[in-house]
């Protein structure tokens, strides 16, 4: 037989369909086996949170409210389930997953916690705010309950609210009123410091209109430290009114 100047003899002939229908068996066989494999294999579900949105709120100063992605900064938010999943209770654990933050002190010493930001020290007079007003924070710690978010602006921000050190500026978020909500929560840690925690929210009026949004408390024990004892009585109160459509 004679082929594109290529000869073969009868016999390879037959030899290479054998071979053609034999790799084409094991091809469909190996495919019959994959398929098999796959449905015997259990379908398992990854669920992910999203702990920062680009979209969340931040509290810029001269830049007013923008969102992430529309602050030229580099800016670090800590939602409100962020501390709850990490279980927050002092300055240390609500920035343990920010690298460029450091915190001297300890909120169990008889010394106040002060933050580092890329190094530089922050100002106790001009670098905190609660909802963008600033608040002389000597100690450092504050009643993480309280807050349902934590900006943390790095870098130079002077222009932005005025006199501020260049490590950056940290704004506290309270919480807002929300629907009818009872949240009761008790811990145990550090050998023997029991903790409560009781967060209580309603609207009221014809509409809900007027909103109120109670935290309390309690943080007593012996810490880790010789002799070191522990007792935190906090309490925080928010209220708001929709007076009109447009003024809230």
């Amino acid at each position: 037989m004679k082929n594109n100047g290529l000869h073969f003899s009868k016999n390879k002939l037959a030899a290479l369909c054998a071979c053609a229908l034999s790799l084409n068996s094991y091809a469909e066989t190996v495919e019959d086996d994959v398929e098999q494999h796959n449905n015997d294999i259990e379908s398992i579900s990854v669920v992910g949170h999203k702990l920062t949105e680009l979209s969340a709120g931040n509290n810029g100063g001269a830049l007013g409210n923008k969102t992430l992605l529309e602050t030229p900064f580099s800016v670090d938010v800590i939602s409100l389930e962020d501390m709850e999943i990490r279980q927050v209770n002092t300055l240390d654990s609500l920035f343990s997953r920010e690298a460029s933050v450091s915190v001297d002190g300890s909120a169990y010493s008889t010394f106040g916690s002060t933050i580092r930001v890329r190094g530089l020290p922050l100002d106790y007079t001009n670098s905190f705010k609660i909802n963008g007003m600033s608040i002389n924070n000597f100690s450092g710690e504050l009643p993480y309950e309280a807050f349902e978010q934590v900006t943390l602006l790095k870098g130079a921000s002077g222009f932005m609210y005025g006199m501020a050190a260049p490590g950056g500026v940290v704004n506290y978020v309270t919480k807002k009123a929300k629907d009818d909500q009872l949240i009761v929560d008790f811990g145990l840690r550090s050998d023997s410091v029991f903790s409560g925690h009781i967060d209580a929210s309603t609207r009221i009026g014809e509409h809900g209109e007027y909103g109120v949004r109670v935290n309390l408390v309690k943080e007593e024990g012996d810490t880790y430290l010789e002799n070191g004892t522990i007792d935190r009585e906090t309490a925080s109160l928010a209220f708001d009114a929709q007076l009109t459509d447009s003024l809230y």
